[in-house]
């Protein structure tokens, strides 16, 4: 992961948590991954249709 990156992984039944909404006020945006799918990509970068490319390069590469 890169220096500057937390995971956070928040889970809620129906309507946003507090920890959601926090960190909405604090612009930050979420987005939705598979743990098994990103971890199967980080161990087999060369997987056919990889959904989460874009994904693990957020947390692999600089920029």
């Amino acid at each position: 992961m890169l220096p500057d990156t937390v995971l956070v992984e928040s889970k809620t039944a129906g309507r946003a948590g507090v920890a959601d909404r926090v960190l909405r006020e604090l612009q930050v945006r979420p987005i939705h991954v598979s743990k098994y799918y990103v971890a199967a990509a980080l161990l087999n970068p060369d997987l056919r249709s990889n959904p989460w490319h874009r994904t693990v390069r957020l947390f692999t590469q600089p920029g």
